[in-house]
């Protein structure tokens, strides 16, 4: 059976990048990539998500996921299914970025992002779950090395060149953009972040 493949991290992490990246690559995903006209300039290319994720994991058979890619941020990851073989791409992004972008898009998360991250990351190593970090800036940096390090840990032959040609070189300065101070009104503990490497 072919390794289910799930997209993971916080949200403002780069998931829906991933996605796409995948889709690209040549991995179906699972996703409704519905429109998100109504949520302005953040989500350009929708959020490839599925409505009901965890709820269709637990109704759907082992096979549905085969081969696939599914997107299932953090606070979820109790619904992962441990009943087929998995691997996970975790993305990574410095917290006070992931506020600071939450901010400017005028959304507030019931979730703290570091429990939900850490907790996350805690379940799949009990789990004994294979998972690579994306850090968010190295994938906008050099997208094209970051594809192949990614084909290489879900050991498939994909289309490098399509995968590195989705990453939007426009959110690098986006990315960087999101540092300015005056929107980080959340207060990291550093000690708390050190399961994040």
């Amino acid at each position: 059976m072919k390794p289910s493949i799930f997209v993971s991290g916080f949200a403002r992490t780069g998931t829906t990048t991933m996605m796409r990246m995948l889709e690209a690559g040549g991995i179906p995903v699972l996703a409704d990539k519905r429109s998100t006209k109504d949520m302005g300039p953040h989500h350009p290319t929708g959020i490839y998500e599925l409505h009901d994720a965890g709820q269709l994991l637990l109704e759907k058979p082992a096979t549905w996921t085969e081969g696939k890619a599914i997107k299932l941020v953090a606070q979820y990851m109790d619904f992962l299914p441990l009943d087929r073989p998995l691997k996970v791409l975790f993305m990574v992004r410095d917290v006070n970025e992931i506020v600071a972008s939450l901010l400017a898009m005028k959304v507030i998360w019931e979730n703290d992002p570091i429990t939900a991250i850490n907790n996350a990351r805690r379940l799949l190593r009990s789990w004994d779950v294979p998972f690579h970090d994306v850090h968010y800036h190295t994938l906008l940096k050099y997208p094209k090395s970051e594809s192949a390090r990614i084909a290489d840990f879900l050991e498939l032959d994909l289309d490098i060149d399509a995968m590195a040609a989705v990453v939007d070189p426009k959110s690098r300065r986006k990315a960087f953009k999101d540092r300015d101070p005056e929107l980080v009104t959340y207060e990291v503990d550093r000690n708390k972040l050190q399961v994040l490497g």
